[in-house]
Order: structure tokens, then C-alpha cells, then sequence
């Protein structure tokens, strides 16, 4: 229950979609295998650069096959965006569901308007650094609204839109 006697929503835990992944992540870690080999065996320094490109760009999607950090969460405390950190909802004006299509396929994301600076509106940052900074990032900031890539998500961006809206009512 919340302080005015209702009860809370649901929480919803959302992944990643592993499938978006998985060929960047273990074909980049097999070409870099592949290379480096090459690299070794012919101690040529092009191969050792190229097989530290494709290692890179498996460690970029990385986020994608991990099974211990969720992409979102959906909850009572806030709004858990993975490379943000836990959004107040009480720093959300407004949330919408925007559509972008390239040829069919469809790219959703999730615009959540803001009526403070995000620095102030997140409650707990995630931890910042360059290894974090180097890994796919699903939200990026565009003036007062955080805009939020659904499309590498395991879930469909009408359930995550209704979850943050019933939450939204909340508070």
C-alpha cells in the first residue's frame, strides 16, 4: 500500500532481449579468438589491433546476454534504468510510447518528460566509469526528456508503458 491507502502496482522486471545480442557478443568473442590466433601464429600487429576491435565490440553488447542485471525495473521506488540509475517518479511529468520505423522493423522507445534536471532526478545513480561508459547504453537525455530504446528489450513496449503509467498515477 502507498501512503494514500492504495495498493501498488505490480513491479516488472524487464531483460534484455538476449537475442539482440548474441551474435555480437559470442561472434565478436570467436572472431576475436579466431584473429588473435592468426595474430600469434603470424606475429603480425594488424591481427593483435583487429582481434582487440572485435574483442571490444563483444564487451560493448555485453549487457545484452547478462542474466544478473535487468535493463529496467519497474516498481514502487522508481524506475531502475540500466547506465542511469533509480528515476523518482515524482521527476516524471509525462510518459509516451514513440514509434520509429526502419523499413518494418519497428524501433519503440519510451519518452519520459522531466520536470527537473536528470541529475536531481535520480534517487541512486548506477556506478559511472569507463568500463560502464564503453557498454550499450538503452537511454540517452535530449533536453527535459529521458528517451529510453525498447526495441533490444524481452518485453513488449505496450506492458512497459502500462506499468510505468500505473505507477505514474501513483504518485
Amino acid at each position: 500500500m502507498n501512503d494514500q491507502g492504495q495498493v501498488s502496482p505490480q513491479p516488472l522486471v524487464v531483460p534484455f532481449d538476449q537475442r539482440s545480442g548474441e551474435m555480437m557478443v559470442y561472434g565478436g568473442g570467436f572472431a576475436a579468438l579466431f584473429v588473435l590466433s592468426i595474430a600469434i601464429a603470424r606475429a603480425a600487429p594488424a591481427y593483435y589491433a583487429a582481434s582487440f576491435v572485435l574483442a571490444g565490440i563483444a564487451f560493448h553488447f555485453l549487457p545484452f546476454v547478462s542474466k544478473k542485471t535487468p535493463a529496467l525495473v519497474i516498481s514502487s521506488a522508481g524506475l531502475k534504468i540500466s547506465g542511469v540509475g533509480l528515476l523518482d517518479w515524482r521527476a516524471v511529468k509525462r510518459a509516451e510510447i514513440i514509434n520509429k520505423s526502419v523499413r518494418t522493423i519497428r524501433n519503440a522507445e519510451l519518452h519520459l518528460t522531466l520536470n527537473r534536471p536528470l541529475a536531481e532526478a535520480v534517487l541512486s545513480p548506477d556506478a559511472e566509469g569507463l568500463m560502464r561508459r564503453l557498454k550499450v547504453q538503452i537511454a540517452r537525455r535530449e533536453k527535459d526528456v529521458l528517451i529510453v530504446k525498447l526495441e533490444p528489450l524481452g518485453s513488449s513496449p505496450e506492458a512497459i508503458l502500462e506499468t510505468v503509467s500505473r505507477f505514474l498515477s501513483q504518485h
